[in-house]
């Protein structure tokens, strides 16, 4: 069994030096040879990834770096994507200039704003979370523009351009704006050095602003009122701080949960710790930290921890009330809960007045065994509602009869069963009720429920059904035995035609069959005009190397399926034509704004098409037009633009930051 090779995962300055050089110069790289017939290159590490080509036994590849069990490589003709590592064998040597799996960065950005981590590579895909920049980071796989990385536990995609692969507290370019931030209110200290051992130079509250000259992953050089020193990367941030507690950031938030039942409060961020209290969905905290998974609240005199699933800013609604649709029903008669307001989500149980649960639901088909009895709904929020109510008494008709069954028999509907078949199950007498076990003659145990289909397993044995009496119904029984199953003759089919999803391909096209008649089945071999077998099953994904080439399918029947058909052939598969579109720059009509002036941008190249967000220095969208207004709160405020590649234009880019807006 081959080694696994250990992943490869280059730092973003070398790859992107790397990928450019003729893979003749690529010598202290790995390569491997393709083994197994031949093998497809994908677009991503994964079987469901796109095919961009396929290679035959023996043809060497270039490894570039790895993820989990793929390799990044680079194919004789000039292509990289991603090989299984089990059809490869490792034929070269790996020196210099590499690192391993797993590389330390950190997040930056040349204007000191967050940096986005989106689902996939591209800025079309959703984005998870926003970082700032000195954010640790893990790459996992680098790619041209964007690579894999795992930041707090969460996994996604980010442009080469805001990571930095430098250790330690290697600084990252600064020149932006920032505040003090403390998670308690105290002040904060500015230091001649980077060290907690160096002068202490003065002491800042929360909330002020600083410059950021140059960031490190534990310390900062940084300028406050012309003042020069160091603070710790912890107590900046890009966000300006609500100082209007002392300091600290608090919020109001409302506990909720999906079923509606309490929440626990406990001594510290993790469930090994002490319950505190539990809290019903509804109830006002206090949030005095925030955390991804835990949250440090506080509730009345008591402060502890809660999950941050568990808390939500928008304020539960309140059942307010709970009313029937009858207060007078007889048996078999449907008694309606109606919450109130109509937008609570509640979970409703039917009581009588004996204290006994008897239904779940919305709704209760009032029972004979209800008869001289009383009825009313209890309902209890869950998810965003909370409260609870108990609607009024329905009065049930007729003399209170109690009923009870002693189970004597049940039945099964066929006992000529074969394979498919669906066997239901009757019990006796009429009214009774009971559970129903499924057996075969062997005592082996097949399945439970009123009806049992059944399978090919079951050919050669007998079947008999159990049936065990529950609620009023007292006793068991067991069925006759059926007959030995069968196996049911299936019909022969003859296989007529097969056709191709697309007649006119393109590289990239995803084409599937169908054949005809649409019961038949088949095994499926997909083949060029040039003679290549391109791959089996019920579909294929045109690739690169097919341009050129007509593409058909030969079907050969299985199963009950006999004979063999071929398609037609397709067109000559087509390249299909990409935009070479990107974003590499977006420009303000004037960086000295003032109140009332319209300010435009300049996308750069003029071919290129994008969306745009105008945002101020405290990250207030303003406008997602291709101009704006400046108006008078935003005095004092820098503007700047975010421009994202649309309709077939990709990338993205930040306009300058503008100087602060000045009054007319």
């Amino acid at each position: 069994m081959m080694k696994r090779f250990t992943a490869l995962i280059l730092s973003l300055a070398i790859l992107l030096t790397v990928l450019a050089i003729p893979a003749a110069q690529a010598d202290g790289y790995a390569t491997a040879t393709v083994k197994g017939g031949w093998l497809r290159l994908r677009d991503g590490a994964s079987a469901n990834a796109q095919t961009i080509s396929a290679y035959f036994t023996g043809t060497t590849v270039t490894i570039l770096g790895g993820s989990g069990e793929w390799y990044y490589v680079r194919t004789p003709d000039g292509k990289t994507g991603y090989m299984h590592s089990g059809y490869l064998n490792i034929t070269g040597s790996i020196t210099g200039g590499q690192l391993d799996e797993n590389t330390a960065a950190v997040v930056t950005s040349r204007n000191g704003l967050a940096v986005r981590l989106r689902s996939g590579p591209s800025t079309q895909y959703p984005i998870i979370a926003s970082y700032r920049v000195g954010t640790p980071l893990t790459i996992l796989t680098t790619g041209d523009t964007w690579s894999k990385i795992r930041i707090n536990g969460r996994t996604g995609y980010m442009m080469n351009d805001y990571i930095q692969t430098s250790g330690g507290n290697e600084s990252v370019a600064g020149g932006y704006t920032a505040y003090v931030v403390s998670g308690n209110g105290k002040t904060v200290v500015l230091r001649s050095g980077p060290s907690k051992q160096h002068e202490v130079l003065a002491s800042y509250k929360v909330g002020q602003k600083v410059t950021v000259n140059s960031y490190g992953s534990t310390w900062c050089s940084v300028t406050i009122n012309g003042l020069n020193g160091y603070m710790m990367s912890e107590f900046l941030s890009t966000v300006k701080p609500d100082t209007s507690t002392g300091g600290v950031s608090t919020y109001t938030a409302y506990v909720t949960s999906a079923n509606g039942k309490g929440v626990r409060m406990r001594l510290g961020a993790g469930k090994v710790f002490p319950t505190i209290a539990t809290y019903a969905v509804g109830t006002k905290v206090t949030v005095l930290i925030y955390g991804e998974e835990w949250c440090k609240i506080q509730v009345g005199s008591n402060t502890g921890y809660m999950m941050t699933s568990f808390l939500t800013t928008r304020q539960p609604s309140m059942v307010t009330s709970v009313t029937l649709n009858a207060t007078s029903v007889k048996p078999g008669d449907v008694l309606r809960a109606i919450a109130s307001p109509a937008s609570a989500k509640v979970n409703v149980a039917w009581i009588n007045d004996r204290g006994v649960t008897v239904g779940w639901g919305e709704t209760y088909t009032v029972q004979q065994s209800d008869a001289g009895r009383r009825i009313r709904a209890s309902v209890t929020g869950t998810g965003e509602t909370s409260g609870t109510a108990v609607s009024p008494w329905a009065t049930v008709s007729g003399s209170y009869v109690s009923l009870a069954y002693q189970l004597k028999a049940v039945t099964v509907s066929d006992t000529t069963p074969v394979v498919g078949q669906t066997l239901t199950a009757a019990v006796s007498p009429a009214g009774a009720t009971a559970t129903i076990s499924w057996f075969r003659d062997n005592g082996v145990f097949v399945g439970s429920g009123s009806s049992y289909t059944v399978k090919s397993t079951d050919v050669g044995y007998k079947l008999y059904a159990w049936a065990d009496g529950t609620g009023n119904t007292t006793g068991d029984a067991t069925s006759p035995h059926t007959a030995t199953v069968t196996q049911q003759a299936a019909p022969n089919i003859a296989l007529q035609s097969v056709t191709i999803s697309d007649t006119t391909p393109t590289v990239g096209d995803t084409l599937t069959v169908s054949l005809y008649p649409r019961t038949a089945t088949a095994s499926l071999t997909w083949r060029s005009s040039a003679g290549h077998i391109l791959g089996y099953g019920e579909s294929y994904t045109v690739a690169a190397d097919d341009v050129g080439s007509s593409i058909y399918v030969y079907a050969n029947g299985n199963g009950n399926t006999s004979g063999s058909v071929v398609s037609s052939l397709t067109s000559p598969v087509q390249q299909k034509a990409q935009s070479q579109l990107r974003v590499d720059g977006v420009k303000l009509s004037d960086t000295t704004p003032v109140v009332g002036q319209t300010l435009y941008v300049t996308l750069t190249p003029q071919a290129a098409s994008a969306t745009y967000t105008w945002l101020r220095d405290d990250d207030k969208i303003l406008s997602t037009t291709s101009y704006y207004t400046v108006r008078a709160e935003d005095a004092g405020h820098s503007i700047y633009v975010w421009a994202e590649g649309a309709n077939g234009t990709f990338g993205s880019a930040t306009s300058e930051i503008s100087a602060p807006v000045a009054d007319k």
